[in-house]
């Protein structure tokens, strides 16, 4: 943006003036200059609405009384804190091989309790936990590295 003596030159006013002339220069002077601080502020910065439901507008003034702040403030700062956090995604090979030899050893479980079947030694009750359990453990293990692992940056950091 250029400086008052610059938009003078610009202008083309040389020489004395009245006060009246200063006056009426000077308040087109500050016109140009908003109209050029506005071109340069909406290029550097974007304005974004968000709008939320009462509950969790309730949320949102709960936090900000706690780390005292504006609701702009902490919305502005826990986003970036989100973005600069890291997630990790197990890839999926992994989660096929682990379900794989948690499989492999139900499977090898399943022997153990056919040969004690046979041998009167547990009796259906307990078969049943026993295949339960591994079902359980199995389906655990794929939910726990189906979902992200995300390590959060803390919101102290950017207040």
């Amino acid at each position: 943006m250029i400086t008052f003596s610059q938009y003078l030159t610009q202008i083309g006013f040389f020489g004395s003036k009245t006060a009246e002339d200063w006056m009426f220069i000077r308040e087109e002077y500050r016109k140009y200059y908003q109209r050029e601080y506005s071109k340069e502020y909406r290029k550097n910065f974007k304005r974004i609405d968000v709008r939320y439901n009462s509950f969790e507008n309730s949320i949102i003034q709960n936090a900000c009384k706690i780390y005292k702040v504006k609701p702009a403030t902490l919305i502005h700062n826990t986003s970036l804190a989100y973005l600069e956090s890291k997630i990790y995604l197990p890839q999926f090979t992994a989660v096929e091989e682990l379900a794989y030899l948690v499989r492999k050893a139900s499977n090898n479980t399943n022997q153990l309790v056919k040969a004690s079947h046979i041998s009167k030694y547990i009796d259906n009750a307990r078969l049943e936990l026993l295949v339960a359990e591994y079902n359980t453990i199995e389906q655990g293990f794929r939910e726990f590295y189906a979902q992200p692992k995300i390590i959060y940056k803390p919101l102290e950091l950017c207040l």
